[in-house]
């Protein structure tokens, strides 16, 4: 798909660099598959009842992620894994610590 979106900017008679579309493309893969990990970690959060909690995580991730660096997954689907993993560690940490501390 974003190869083809890629292509179809590439004939725009304003853009005609075919040395950028592979750059494009990876561009675009890299956004859809963002986007589609946010919104099936929306889905699963509001599934829990725990969406405001979700987007404060998701909030200050934002906020460190370029000075933080971390894992990089090699597929969007392992991405997608990895990240359900981390959010709901993070979910279940927070249940396990507020009931060490009452």
């Amino acid at each position: 798909m974003s190869d083809h979106i890629a292509k179809n900017i590439n004939k725009h008679p304003n853009f005609n660099q075919m040395d950028k579309m592979e750059q494009m493309s990876y561009a675009l893969q890299s956004l859809f598959g963002e986007f589609i990990k946010l919104v099936v970690l929306v889905i699963l959060f509001l599934l829990l009842g725990q969406l405001p909690l979700f987007l404060i995580s998701i909030l200050i991730l934002a906020s460190i992620r370029a000075f933080a660096g971390g894992y990089h997954a090699s597929t969007v689907f392992s991405c997608l894994i990895f990240s359900i993993g981390f959010f709901h560690y993070s979910y279940s940490s927070r249940r396990l610590f507020s009931n060490i501390c009452s």
